[in-house]
């Protein structure tokens, strides 16, 4: 019997699997050391040889989840933003229902890890992750209307707010409050800075994929 010819659209679905498979593992073992090549195959249903026709490994699978959360969380924020309430309503919705939600990659993922991941592919990721938190990086500062120092300063509160999240040894109701605070505290230096008036340079500072995601969330 001739092989099964698989389609581009076929492929295009059991990739989405794939990917959404990893996604939950690393949620369920609240990161990406404790789940191999062999639990993806097994949770998407497909054999780790054809997993090794989507994916050249588990790393570059990690990769293209990461990139793939990067995407949705920037198209969460911009449409939060675009939503007719009040500022601090937007910036706690984004922090809780994206920065913070089940599938936010900072709650599982530390910079080292990542840096892990980089190592082991090939130099061109970490290249085209520059190049796309470039982007990325402008975007936001178009969404927020704030210059690049102002949204910096941002990523960085919204770090704070992750590395409170994840200390187990404050009480959550503790926890609560001083997140609380830092959003409103985030809202507050937004209004204050968003009339400002910028334009972008051509020497626009490139920051890599792994500080934008660990230091910031996104």
């Amino acid at each position: 019997m001739p092989p099964k010819i698989v389609t581009e659209h076929e492929r295009a679905i059991t990739r989405h699997n794939i990917m959404e498979q990893t996604m939950k593992l690393i949620v369920k073992n609240n990161g990406i050391n404790c789940f191999t090549v062999d639990s993806i195959a097994k949770s998407v249903g497909i054999s780790k040889g054809s997993f090794y026709s989507y994916f050249i490994s588990k790393e570059e699978c990690i990769h293209a989840v990461i990139e793939e959360s990067c995407k949705n969380d920037m198209l969460a924020l911009e449409d939060i933003f675009n939503e007719n309430i009040p500022l601090s309503e937007k910036v706690f919705k984004f922090v809780k229902n994206v920065f913070l939600g089940e599938n936010g990659l900072a709650r599982y993922i530390e910079q080292s890890e990542y840096e892990l991941v980089l190592n082991k592919l090939p130099p061109v990721y970490r290249n085209n992750d520059e190049n796309y938190y470039h982007n990325t990086l402008k975007s936001m500062m178009e969404i927020l209307d704030l210059e690049r120092k102002i949204v910096e300063t941002v990523l960085i509160m919204l770090g704070s707010i992750g590395d409170i999240a994840n200390n187990e040894k404050l009480n959550q109701d503790i926890k609560d409050e001083a997140i609380k605070a830092i959003i409103y505290g985030i809202a507050k230096y937004i209004e204050e800075n968003s009339k400002q008036n910028h334009s972008y340079s051509s020497e626009f500072k490139i920051i890599p994929m792994q500080e934008l995601i660990w230091l910031n969330g996104f």
